[in-house]
């Protein structure tokens, strides 16, 4: 039986970004962010802003950990909103170089972020 494959959203963005060979830059809820090559878009997909939102009032006074955090707009999005700290982590060696620029970019202070890669 042959199998079919699916294929997902992320694909056909990867697809899409595939030729890109410099970063870009895109404002998600008025956090500043340059997206590089081979780092998940994360303004490619409706649902960042909704979730945003949603999480806006919670984070106030917390520690919040960004698992994933691509180019890292949960976390700086966070600390916007009155995080005491972020810990953001990728596997994806890009994501947290690109991660480290943003938060260059938003003039967050160093002590209120913990960022790493981490290999599963």
């Amino acid at each position: 039986m042959k199998s079919t494959y699916y294929k997902l959203p992320a694909d056909e963005i990867y697809e899409e970004l595939a030729h890109l060979e410099s970063p870009y830059t895109v404002k998600i809820e008025g956090v500043d962010l340059s997206i590089h090559p081979h780092v998940y878009p994360s303004e490619k997909f409706r649902t960042t802003s909704f979730v945003l939102k949603a999480l806006q009032k919670k984070f106030r006074d917390k520690t919040v950990c960004d698992m994933g955090c691509g180019p890292g707009i949960v976390g700086l999005y966070a600390l916007k909103n009155g995080a005491k700290k972020v810990v953001q982590a990728d596997i994806n060696p890009f994501a947290i170089q690109n991660a480290i620029e943003n938060r260059k970019i938003n003039d967050f202070p160093e002590k209120s972020y913990d960022l790493s890669e981490r290999l599963f």
